[in-house]
This record gives structure tokens, C-alpha cells and sequence, in this order.
């Protein structure tokens, strides 16, 4: 977001389109919202359910300003039994976020939206290059065939290593799938800092979301009605709540911002501070404007 943001002329404004992924337990209900849990008695913690199906969903929210930010691309799929991973990221692959994706470039076309610029985070599958792009772990005979192909000498002496290493500066530079994608429609991607998850507004959205899910849940609550639940949840989000998500998100990074002057500008002070011994640095200022004066200026 950091970015995109620093990208956006206020004289030309474009639209930004937030993206990301997230999941439900059938069992996820107010108690996981809170820090409380209601039903803690002495200190005996109920054993939590986390065993089971789960949905893995995934959407956009595009920045429309007020009255016009709206939720799209939404789509959700279960997830179940051995295959599911403790980190829902695992429960995504490159294949069905590129299909995903596709979808979300087709919906912004349908609503005339153009020169956006889409925000996604780091995930693996999001930055994944073209199924013939060499890797370290490629045969050496097709890390020989890149070398040739990228104009670098080989012998085939070589070991993988040394045929890596000089192919590596050539794969470094090929855009992933997504970007490319992007770019053909128009687009620009911007993958978002790791460890800023309060800079991506879309993870308020998903807050939002699963607290609703969350309040209705029940012990007798079926994964059937859960998955309703989370259709009816992203159906009945408004423009409103949205661009909230945003702005409390733009907030957030204006806060950053200001941190990361302040530490810059003491820095900044403190380097000319000593490279002026001391001096308030009028001396300096002077000498500098004689050298101009000397140049003609």
C-alpha cells in the first residue's frame, strides 16, 4: 500500500484495488472475536473446536470514494479433511489464483474501471513467474539450455551453482504472471509490505465479515448455514463500511509516515551536525553559496 500510495498524483487520481484471502471454521463464533470468553469458569478453558471443514474465500475491494467503494471477485471453496494446511495460505494455489485473478481483471472491465492499480501481499502463488521460468532446482541440462537462450557462455563443466548464478540475474527479472496479467488489461500491481497488515484495508473488511458469521454462530450452527452466512455477509457490506476500511487504513499509514519523518529528519540533523563539527551550519551555507557565486551562478 505504501507504494501505490506514493504513486497516485492527487491532479490524476487512480482507482486502487485491494486484494486478499482469507477463512471461516465451521465453528468460528463471538467468543474467537474476543478476548473474553464468556464461558470461562476457574480458570478450566473449554477445549476449542478447531477440527473439521473450513471455507477458504477470497475478493477485492476497490476504492470508489464514499458512495461508491464496493466489494467484488468474491468466491469461496472448502476446505477439508487431510488436505487442509494450518496456514490457510496452503489451501491456494497458483492455478486457482490465476483463474481467481482473471475473473477480478474481467469484473473491472465490466464496470469501466481502468488504469487501477491492485494491491495483494506476498503470498507465493501471487508472484509465481511462467511454468518455463528456469529455477536453481531445474536439471542442469535446462539451466545449460537458459544459459544459452539468455546469451550467457556455459561449458558443460559447469556445475549447476555456477549455471545458476549466471542465469539467476535474467529469471530476477521476468515479472510474475499476475503482473503481466495486470499490465495487458491495463493495470499495475503493487505487492504490499510484509508485517503492515493494518495498511491493507481489505483484512478490516475480512474482520467485518467473519464478525457477523461469528455473532450468529450456534452449537447446533450447520457448515451449510456458515457458508450462507458468509454469502450474506460480503452481499450486505456497503459502500460505507468499506471506504472506512480504507480510510482508517490510509490513517494508519499517514501515522507511519509522520514516525518514519521524524526519525529521517533527526537523523538528518544529527549527520549535519557533524559534518559541521558542531556549527549551526551557516558557515557551510556560506561557503556553499561563494562556490555557486565562483560557478557563475
Amino acid at each position: 500500500m505504501c507504494a501505490a500510495t506514493q504513486h497516485i498524483d492527487p491532479r490524476n487520481p487512480r482507482t486502487v484495488v485491494y486484494t486478499d484471502e482469507s477463512f471461516i471454521h465451521h465453528h468460528y463464533n463471538k467468543n474467537d472475536i474476543s478476548l473474553h470468553n464468556p464461558t470461562d469458569e476457574l480458570d478450566i478453558q473449554p477445549k476449542a473446536k478447531h477440527k473439521g471443514k473450513r471455507y477458504c474465500f477470497i475478493g477485492a475491494i476497490v476504492d470508489g470514494g464514499e458512495e461508491n467503494s464496493i466489494f467484488i471477485a468474491y468466491d469461496k471453496f472448502v476446505g477439508a479433511g487431510r488436505k487442509q494446511t494450518k496456514d490457510y495460505h496452503g489451501m491456494f494455489n497458483h492455478e486457482y489464483y490465476l483463474t481467481w485473478f482473471q475473473r477480478l481483471l474481467d469484473e473491472l472491465a465490466a464496470r469501466n474501471l481502468q488504469n487501477t492499480i491492485i494491491v495483494m501481499d506476498n503470498a507465493a502463488y501471487h508472484k509465481c513467474r511462467p511454468a518455463d521460468t528456469p529455477a536453481f532446482r531445474s536439471r542442469k541440462v535446462e539451466l545449460q539450455i537458459a544459459c544459452d537462450r539468455s546469451g550467457q557462455d556455459s561449458t558443460p563443466s559447469d556445475l549447476k551453482s555456477v549455471l545458476w548464478a549466471k542465469i539467476k540475474p535474467f529469471v530476477d527479472g521476468i515479472k510474475p504472471v499476475t503482473v503481466v496479467m495486470a499490465e495487458a488489461a491495463g493495470h499495475e500491481v503493487y505487492f504490499s509490505l510484509p508485517h503492515y497488515s493494518n495498511l491493507q484495508p481489505i483484512e478490516v473488511v475480512w474482520a467485518i465479515i467473519k464478525g457477523n458469521v461469528g455473532r450468529q454462530y450456534q452449537d447446533d450452527t450447520t457448515f451449510q448455514e456458515v457458508g450462507q452466512r458468509l454469502d450474506a455477509a460480503c452481499a450486505n457490506l456497503t459502500s460505507h463500511s468499506i471506504f472506512s476500511c480504507i480510510r482508517k487504513a490510509e490513517y494508519d499509514l499517514l501515522d507511519l509516515h509522520r514516525h518514519v519523518s521524524i526519525i529521517d529528519d533527526d537523523n538528518y540533523q544529527e549527520d549535519n551536525d557533524v559534518a559541521g563539527d558542531g556549527s549551526d551550519g551557516t558557515e557551510s551555507s556560506s561557503a556553499s553559496q561563494d562556490s555557486a557565486n565562483d560557478a557563475g551562478f
